[in-house]
């Protein structure tokens, strides 16, 4: 059987969140769960409604492969107000399938088999075997809790060689939940300038910030255009999760090869859900607001309730709605702790080395997941009872 399977499909394995998954299936006590990239809230009516919309109006057929072109051109209006990036609607601007869908097939139309791809550790846990699977190797640097997980840029410059191709950025950053700073951009730019290379830009968790930051995109830069692709997900921001949808922002030359790929991997996003993102980006965005100001009040609770567990210390996050805890002064490794915690308090969170070696020592609690403040709290209280064990 092994003969039938290609060397691709067995070279990676599942992801670390499917690990731990498999544990909660044998527990048969409520669990809860900061696990899932999930937010508990539903999408909200009016989109929900457009989508109905356009089913009732016969808006089921295919759309362009780079999507439907009102969108296009409505997020071509979104990037250069929000974004600082102009971008032509008609041939540098892509609607995917998803987040997953943009980002692999992004990788497999500029990565070659060998290639070298630059990548802060710990990171969004889907980046390496993606790379993987087009061929790439990914060569990592790390991201410090002691330095606030900044940008490194003699990290990333020692590590360049001949081989390399592309760095990648989330930001802000899953799993930390760093907003990189202007100086961390201005720095990474200037070295894929220097050295000829394509920059990844993952910012999906762009409108969830806090305290005053600001999220910037590094494809606004000079000189940056004609080598950046920005990846942005509509999941987290419009609690449209489930509608896998998101866009991917190119200029054209690069664009032309991204949308072959996507053409022969999925032909185009699904159509009525175009709709419904239509609706979403024109949306003045009060239902946005207000989730903010929700996640902040569970952020603010969390990291509190964290810090106050002996042996555990959290730094406060910027954006996205992970806390990373350091759990590393109970002498075991974060799959364990992770496990231990799982079975014996019944909350599901994931272990740090799932998100690259660096995370080893953590774990990632997703807090705009619960259905309550009530629920987060009801899980910080088990864990803490729990680890007064070991």
């Amino acid at each position: 059987m092994q003969k039938l399977v290609s060397d691709r499909a067995r070279s990676i394995g599942y992801s670390g969140l499917r690990m731990m998954g498999e544990i909660a299936k044998e527990i048969k006590e409520p669990i809860i769960n900061f696990s899932i990239g999930d937010i508990a809230d539903d999408t909200p009516m009016n989109i929900n409604e457009a989508c109905f919309k356009a089913l009732q109006n016969g808006r089921t057929h295919y759309t362009p492969i780079l999507g439907l072109l009102e969108l296009r051109e409505a997020l071509a209006e979104k990037l250069i107000k929000e974004n600082n990036i102009e971008a032509d609607p008609t041939s540098e601007i892509m609607i995917a399938a998803g987040g997953s869908e943009g980002l692999n097939t992004t990788f497999l139309a500029t990565i070659n088999p060998g290639d070298e791809i630059l990548l802060g550790d710990p990171y969004y846990s889907l980046f390496a075997p993606m790379v993987s699977i087009s061929g790439g190797k990914i060569v990592s640097f790390p991201l410090k809790e002691e330095n606030n997980f900044r940008l490194d840029p003699e990290s990333i410059k020692q590590r360049i060689n001949p081989k390399t191709k592309m760095i990648i950025l989330c930001n802000p950053h899953n799993p930390s939940g760093r907003v990189r700073s202007k100086e961390e951009l201005l720095a990474v730019a200037n070295i894929a300038k220097d050295n000829n290379l394509l920059v990844l830009s993952d910012e999906t968790y762009e409108r969830i910030i806090y305290d005053g930051n600001k999220h910037l995109s590094i494809g606004s830069f000079p000189g940056m255009k004609e080598r950046t692709i920005t990846m942005i997900s509509l999941s987290k921001i419009y609690a449209m999760t489930g509608w896998r949808l998101a866009y991917v922002v190119a200029q054209k030359e690069l664009m032309i090869h991204i949308a072959k790929i996507h053409a022969y991997n999925v032909s185009a996003a699904q159509t009525p859900g175009q709709y419904a993102a239509l609706e979403a980006v024109r949306d003045p965005h009060e239902a946005v607001l207000k989730r903010l100001r929700k996640f902040t009040k569970r952020r603010d609770f969390i990291v509190k309730r964290l810090n106050e567990i002996e042996g555990v210390s959290c730094h406060m996050p910027e954006g996205t709605f992970y806390a990373f805890p350091n759990v590393s002064s109970y002498g075991k490794t974060s799959f364990e702790i992770a496990e231990y915690i799982l079975r014996k308090a019944k909350v599901f969170s994931v272990h740090g080395t799932a998100y690259g070696d660096n995370g080893e020592g953590y774990l990632r609690f997703n807090y705009a997941y619960p259905e309550s403040m009530l629920e987060i709290e009801e899980g910080m209280n088990r864990m803490e009872e729990a680890l007064k064990d070991l």
